[in-house]
């Protein structure tokens, strides 16, 4: 296990899927994520909030709050590598499965991911998406009847669970490296979900993605998680030299690259307009051994996205080796 396999070995995550039917028939967005993350912190902050008066901020309850641990997480790492993050990253991300127009009693699914220490807010969190997809999901307000919860094994497998089994039952949560193949040699990264990187004042575009900067923003997102929502650093561990692990992945490159801009936008009620929310889609090829000892990060990506929006589901890609 080399240094960047090591370090990463603490994060730790557990994760479901959760599968409803629709009500009635109506038209959903495109791009369900945000309207999850809506309904989730809506139906969550209406199920836990104590706060009686009007400014949450002076709210007693906060430091053991279950909303604030998930939507509101503050910076309290001492770490000098992390120190310009204001706010700790959301330890969670809702998967969206299906979108669009959809019929009566048509199926959809969401997949619930929690990081580290989040997952004490596993039955809270599914009970949340449950009870608030009742309620209605998108414009059209369109209830979901939950269907089926079952937990995700890292290889895919599904393990069917009631909300009681989930309230009672002692699981583990699972470390991604611990099942890290050997390196293939020539990889596919697959982006599955726009990926939206804000790089310089700008959005990067379909010509302009390099690995330098991909490696560079997984690092930062897999060091906040870890750091603020996993296990930290004992006494006697060394500190990682990430400015080598970034100078290394900036001397390597895509063997080729197959992407394009994906238009996405979401509704804001709170800004009253739409929201744009595209990004890239399509594949990148790496290629060579120089890339094996930062493969270990490369594969973990694969469970916490990268780029912006990532709580919502963007940004996730799939590793596969390419012949």
């Amino acid at each position: 296990m080399n240094e960047l396999a090591k370090h990463f070995s603490t994060l730790e995550l557990r994760q479901w899927r959760l599968a409803f039917r629709a009500a009635s028939a109506g038209q959903l967005p495109d791009w369900l994520g945000s309207a999850w993350r809506g309904l989730f912190g809506h139906a969550l902050r209406e199920a836990v909030c104590q706060c009686e008066g009007p400014n949450p901020e002076g709210c007693t309850m906060r430091a053991t709050c279950p909303y604030v641990a998930l939507f509101e997480p503050r910076s309290r790492s001492e770490d000098s590598l992390l120190h310009s993050a204001q706010t700790a990253p959301a330890p969670y991300i809702l998967i969206p499965e299906g979108g669009g127009p959809i019929s009566a009693d048509e199926s959809l699914a969401v997949r619930l991911i929690l990081f580290g220490a989040a997952k004490q807010y596993a039955g809270l969190s599914t009970r949340a998406l449950i009870f608030g997809a009742m309620k209605g999901i998108g414009k059209d307000q369109i209830s979901l009847a939950s269907t089926s919860l079952s937990e995700l094994s890292l290889d895919g497998s599904e393990q069917p669970q009631s909300l009681t089994e989930l309230d009672t039952a002692v699981t583990s949560p699972k470390a991604p490296l611990s099942l890290l193949p050997q390196w293939p040699g020539r990889l596919r990264l697959e982006f599955v979900s726009p990926l939206r990187m804000r790089l310089r004042n700008r959005y990067v575009g379909p010509d302009d993605l390099n690995f330098g900067d991909l490696f560079a923003q997984l690092l930062r997102r897999a060091s906040l998680l870890r750091a603020f929502h996993c296990t930290l650093a004992t006494a006697d561990e060394s500190s990682p030299d990430f400015r080598q692990w970034v100078t290394d992945a900036r001397q390597l490159d895509f063997a080729d690259s197959q992407l394009t801009w994906h238009d996405l936008a979401r509704h804001s009620s709170r800004q009253r307009r739409k929201v744009p929310m595209g990004g890239l889609v399509g594949h990148c090829i790496i290629e060579g051994e120089e890339f094996a000892p930062l493969w270990p990060l490369i594969w973990l990506g694969q469970w916490l996205g990268v780029g912006k929006g990532t709580t919502m589901g963007l940004g996730q890609y799939q590793c596969e080796a390419a012949g």
